[in-house]
Order: C-alpha cells, then sequence, then structure tokens
C-alpha cells in the first residue's frame, strides 16, 4: 500500500485527495509538527515537491512516526497554478534560464526561518520530495553548520556539481537517496547520473531502488526510518 503523500500527476494533480481537509487552511510560511514536550535534541525539516504544501509533507511526517523528533516545514514560494493559493512551488518546472536565480530566491527566503532552528536542534535532518529534495541540497550546502543527515526522495541533484566549492566538513554528510523504478515524473536514471556526481564529490550517498512510480510506499518509509534512527545513535 502506498502512502498518497505528494504522489501526483502533473496534469491530474491527484495529490489533491488531501486537498478538503486543509481548504479552510492559509498557507503559512512554515508549520510546525512536535512532539514529546520539547525535549527532542532532533529537527526535520520537510519540503514538499512541486504544486503542493506543508500540509502533505505534514501527513507524510506524521505517517513516518519518529517520536524523537520536531518537524517544520516550510512552505514554497511561488503558486504555480492560477488561481491556486494551496498548491506551492520553489522554482518553475519546466526549468527556465532563471532556474539557479529562482532556487537562490527561494533559498534567501528559507534561510531566515531556519536559523532558530538551526540553534536549537543538536541534530537536523533535511528531507525532500521531487522539487522539495532539490532544495535541500541546496539548502544543505548554505546552512552555517552541516546538518546530520539528507534524505532526498524522488528528486535530482541540481546544485551540486564538479566546479561548486564544497567545505570539507559538509561531506561527511550521509544522503538517503529513494527513487522508484517506474516514476513517470523523473526519470530515475537521470536521477541516478545527476547523484553521480555528489558521489564523486565525496559524498557518501545511499542509493535505493523500489518498484514504484513518483510516490512514496510502506518499503520506502520504513528505510527512511531506519536511516534516521540510525542518526540518533
Amino acid at each position: 500500500m502506498s502512502i498518497l503523500i505528494e504522489k501526483y500527476n502533473l496534469i491530474k494533480k491527484s495529490w489533491r485527495i488531501n486537498k478538503k481537509k486543509y481548504i479552510n487552511c492559509n498557507i503559512k510560511s512554515m508549520i510546525e509538527l512536535k512532539s514529546n514536550g520539547n525535549n527532542n535534541e532532533l529537527a526535520i525539516i520537510g519540503f514538499h515537491g512541486y504544486g503542493s504544501n506543508p500540509y502533505n509533507m505534514l501527513e507524510l511526517l506524521k505517517a513516518l512516526d519518529i517520536k524523537e523528533a520536531d518537524c517544520f516545514f516550510p512552505s514554497g514560494t511561488i503558486s504555480p497554478f492560477v488561481n491556486d493559493e494551496l498548491s506551492k512551488a520553489w522554482f518553475s518546472i519546466p526549468f527556465t534560464s532563471d532556474l539557479n536565480k529562482e532556487i537562490a530566491q527561494s533559498r534567501d527566503i528559507v534561510l531566515p526561518k531556519l536559523k532558530y532552528i538551526l540553534n536549537c536542534y543538536e541534530k537536523i535532518v533535511l528531507l525532500g520530495f521531487s522539487q522539495g529534495a532539490m532544495m535541500c541540497l541546496d539548502i544543505m550546502l548554505n546552512l552555517s553548520k552541516p546538518v546530520s543527515g539528507v534524505v532526498c526522495l524522488s528528486g535530482l541533484n541540481l546544485s551540486i556539481d564538479d566546479k561548486i566549492k564544497i567545505d570539507e566538513k559538509f561531506l561527511k554528510i550521509p544522503i538517503f537517496v529513494g527513487h522508484g523504478i517506474n516514476d513517470e515524473i523523473i526519470d530515475i536514471n537521470l536521477s541516478k547520473k545527476s547523484f553521480e556526481i555528489i558521489s564523486k564529490r565525496g559524498f557518501v550517498t545511499n542509493l535505493n531502488e523500489y518498484n514504484m512510480r513518483h510516490e512514496v510506499i510502506d518499503q520506502e518509509m520504513q528505510d527512511i526510518k531506519n536511516f534516521i534512527k540510525k542518526l540518533l545513535i
């Protein structure tokens, strides 16, 4: 059984199965899901995909059920669909000549909101789906200190190439990569090729392939949970 969180077709936008639940909610710049009386040492920052919103990532993290973590969900900075304020994105699709500029603009809006999280939590994991996974890698390189881990689901590497300067301390960040072999939105071979560059630069990447489309399934959820649990040891 697949978790229907950001499982979507860019035309049909079937992720909207969750939309009715939040139809009267305004999309805030960031929402929070805290547990355990604010005594957690781990923060997970979840980045949603194109045409989605923080509430869908909230549902995914609730399903992940990591009680040792407080979770934070920034919102994309643009609305890609006309008359639809619930749909958010970090940058345009298809990619335009302004791609790097759009990513930088989203980064500059999000980073100030993450400062207090960096100061309050001993360990931090960045987790993103699709376009959100692409944002995770960019955010990872632009934080003041290395995070404990990064989870990239059904995404691409757009930020790390063979030319960009990388502080050696960031190379120790473990990166979980999950992708469906039947992904109809982002081809797995394109994704694998983009993450090969990351491996060549010295990052430790953990590539996991699943018999799924552009979605998240139970087995991947368990693997993500195991990956994050190891970071708590």
